[in-house]
């Protein structure tokens, strides 16, 4: 893992201009510079009133009967498998899980597949984290990667959100690791060091004692082997 973790340490350059993540107290705010994602103003301003009123309470769950996956997730320790299909409520069981990690004065990371899906779940992390999250995927600049993975290191940021190489960030305490989508094909590394980003969060929540979430609508058939096998919890 050491040259994976080399890998995203990023070198002291010059900025060379992308998305630049402003995380304000009413949620995350995206602005951009140079090409980046290449998202389009309606689709910033979306990302912006995303974030409005995203505050996940007890009441929300119960509202849309999560409360019970909820709570079999957070009674159990280790690694568990959430499926449901798309829109039945993944990612608040996801922010709900992170809201009782913070409050312990642990850390956390969410990983998803692609870069284009970080902003839609960084503007609901920072309305539960706040400030407290650090951004780590591919399409920030030099210097942008650099600082965030900085801010983690010393502890600034408790929360990582970002694509399959923010896997290794130096998040301290860490007590959750959520893949979303770990089906996804993307979160396997392809060029040497090669790995796969489920194997590594399941690696690294046990080393750590931390609990891992693999969420899916469509389960791979890897982690239906490791449920059938008594290695994931399965949550339906």
């Amino acid at each position: 893992l050491g040259e994976a973790m080399r890998l995203v340490m990023p070198p002291d350059v010059a900025d060379r201009g992308a998305e630049r993540y402003v995380l304000t107290e009413r949620g995350a705010r995206a602005q951009v510079f140079g090409t980046g994602m290449g998202l389009s103003r309606g689709e910033h301003e979306a990302l912006m009133r995303l974030s409005e009123g995203q505050h996940l309470t007890r009441a929300g769950l119960r509202k849309r009967g999560l409360s019970t996956k909820a709570a079999a997730l957070r009674e159990q320790s280790g690694a568990a498998l959430l499926e449901g299909v798309t829109g039945s409520g993944k990612t608040e069981v996801y922010l709900h899980l992170l809201a009782e990690t913070l409050r312990r004065g642990e850390g956390a990371l969410f990983i998803v597949p692609e870069i284009s899906l970080t902003p839609q779940l960084l503007a609901r992390v920072v309305a539960v984290a706040g400030e407290d999250v650090a951004v780590l995927h591919s399409g920030l600049t030099l210097r942008e990667r650099r600082e965030s993975y900085a801010q983690v290191l010393d502890g600034t940021c408790r929360v990582v959100v970002g694509a399959r190489s923010a896997l290794f960030a130096p998040v301290q305490n860490l007590g959750l690791i959520v893949i979303d989508e770990e089906h996804d094909g993307s979160l396997k590394q392809e060029e040497s060091p090669r790995y796969h980003a489920r194997a590594v969060a399941l690696w690294r929540a046990q080393r750590a004692g931390a609990r891992c979430i693999l969420g899916s609508a469509t389960p791979s058939l890897e982690s239906r082997e490791n449920v059938l096998r008594g290695k994931l919890q399965h949550v339906t």
